[in-house]
């Protein structure tokens, strides 16, 4: 029970840091695998809600990313139907703006006269921004006003819903796709044009007209760019956490820039082709992890049936470094248009030599916690070569003894994990969950196997030939190189490492009398590399 309470407070802080950059997450998107653990956080987002919104009248029914009902305010001129949405800090009603007889989406402020000043000038800029963009693709604004302190826009009224609530989690076809998001496309450019970035793209802020044309919504969090005065520091993430750049994530607001709506858009026709995000942690934090540091699985991997062409300009909009995307939505709208025509394309998939290099220079953020964890590899790096070495001597004068040799270089192995994991339990509550399980599963598969190739080896090999007992060194070897090159997916370094013990188990399959030496330089390499990266990055983080 108390777990659960702690599961619950946890979440509730994480929805309550979105809510104030505007993000109002639902309990399906914070913890989508516990229902009974769901409606305990509803209720307490409910409460909490009332809290910060200093509303008088309680908030009422089901708080979820798209709903938030309360007894409408009175607005002179418009009479309030019912509520379309609510963000961090206003609620979204269908309206009626009497003057004219016209349908409106009126967005009211929440807090009304209890608004900070950020929180005015936040508004004011939004309806400042909205004012500036004409495109058919784009929401119009009709009137900023205010009543009772409680600032309001009246905005066009789209009556097809949102992108989000058509999505159903099924892929759609590659070449309708491609037409929506050239739309999408020319849209943004048209708003980049202007001197604003979104900051926000989402299928939820993408609403649809009775006839399926696409108008952007939602620009509270806009950043213009002709404006100085955008006070977002540096450090600070905002935005949506499934659809928001890396330099997002990272809180590098002088990073953000059209580059950064690319990404998003790149997001959006991610979901079209697939039915999924490219990113989605069991947790806020865990989804922004995944963001800065996972590369994005190819689209035809999850959908093979997508051209190949269009998977590149998925995934060149999804780049990590913002100066590999398309820098103007215009160029990625132009390969889209491209692709419809059946032309050739612009972006290209990367070269061989290019992801080794990105896989390599890729630096997982928590290995600034493993400072100390590295100086005890540089401390055991000496240990192996010296066993293994006593290994080879004792071969040489007694080669009948492989058995033992066997032994010691396991005993070795064995006992560098094993003070390395209990040295780096400490470290590890820093770590996500979901990587931490993703690396407890690859180093359990690769005790398994290990496991296997020794009782395989053991078991199989004639007592009239025990040196063959020393195949098990370069196969563990083999083995390690494995769990090198799937754990590069999160330190780039063991790419290196992983290659070094492929080649490395190679050359001990020669000469199996020597490969006890090799393995512990191997090993003694490897302490070694750890040990100088961790400082390393250690070092470069306190220098930023």
């Amino acid at each position: 029970m108390a777990e659960s309470q702690d599961r619950i407070i946890e979440l509730l802080a994480e929805w309550e840091e979105q809510y104030r950059l505007g993000n109002n997450l639902t309990p399906e998107e914070l913890c989508a695998d516990d229902a009974d653990m769901r409606q305990h956080l509803r209720d307490r987002i409910q409460r909490r809600c009332r809290l910060l919104t200093q509303i008088a009248p309680p908030v009422t029914g089901d708080v979820s990313g798209d709903f938030l009902t309360e007894t409408p305010p009175a607005v002179p001129g418009y009479e309030l139907y019912e509520v379309l949405g609510s963000g961090g800090m206003g609620i979204v009603y269908k309206a009626r703006q009497k003057a004219v007889n016209r349908i409106v989406a009126l967005k009211v402020v929440l807090a009304g006269r209890h608004c900070s000043v950020s929180d005015l000038v936040g508004f004011r800029k939004e309806a400042e921004t909205v004012a500036r963009l004409r495109h058919p693709n784009v929401i119009q604004i009709y009137e900023v006003a205010q009543h009772d302190g409680r600032p309001f826009l009246a905005l066009e009224y789209v009556d097809g819903g949102s992108l989000s609530q058509s999505l159903t989690g099924n892929p759609v076809s590659p070449s309708k796709a491609a037409a929506f998001m050239l739309t999408i496309a020319n849209a943004i450019q048209y708003v980049h044009e202007h001197g604003v970035i979104h900051r926000d793209l989402k299928p939820a802020n993408i609403l649809l007209a009775a006839d399926g044309t696409p108008k952007i919504t939602d620009f509270g969090l806009a950043k213009r760019l002709d404006d100085g005065g955008d006070q977002t520091r540096t450090g600070t993430v905002k935005g949506t956490p499934n659809y928001m750049a890396p330099e997002q994530a990272l809180g590098r607001t002088s990073e953000i820039g059209p580059a950064t709506d690319v990404y998003s858009l790149g997001v959006i026709m991610y979901e079209l082709l697939t039915g999924r995000v490219p990113f989605s942690g069991e947790t806020v934090l865990e989804t922004l992890e995944q963001v800065r540091t996972f590369e994005p699985v190819a689209v035809r991997q999850l959908v093979p049936k997508v051209p190949r062409s269009l998977d590149m300009i998925c995934l060149k909009c999804l780049a990590k470094d913002p100066s590999r995307r398309y820098s103007s939505a215009r160029l990625l709208a132009e390969d889209l248009q491209a692709f419809l025509n059946g032309e050739s394309i612009q972006a290209r998939s990367d070269s061989m030599a290019q992801q080794i290099a990105r896989t390599v220079s890729r630096i997982d953020p928590h290995l600034t916690n493993f400072s100390k964890w590295g100086t005890l590899c540089l401390t055991l790096a000496p240990l192996p070569p010296l066993v293994q070495f006593l290994q080879v001597l004792l071969l040489r004068h007694h080669p009948n003894f492989p058995k033992i040799a066997i032994l010691i270089s396991l005993a070795t192995i064995f006992l560098v994990q094993m003070i390395l994991e209990v040295a780096a339990q400490g470290t590890l509550q820093f770590v996500p969950t979901s990587l931490r399980r993703r690396v407890r599963i690859i180093l359990w598969a690769n005790v398994a196997t290990s496991a296997l190739i020794v009782f395989a080896v053991w078991w199989n090999c004639p007592d009239e030939h025990p040196q063959q007992l020393l195949l098990v060194i370069p196969l563990l070897t083999a083995a390690v190189s494995a769990t090198f090159l799937a754990l590069s997916a999160d330190v780039g370094f063991l790419f290196i490492t992983g290659l070094a013990a492929l080649i490395v188990s190679i050359l001990m399959s020669v000469s199996l009398t020597w490969s006890p030496l090799g393995l512990g330089f191997l090993m003694a390499f490897n302490l070694t590399g750890m040990g100088l990266f961790t400082r390393w990055v250690r070092q470069q983080a306190a220098e930023q």
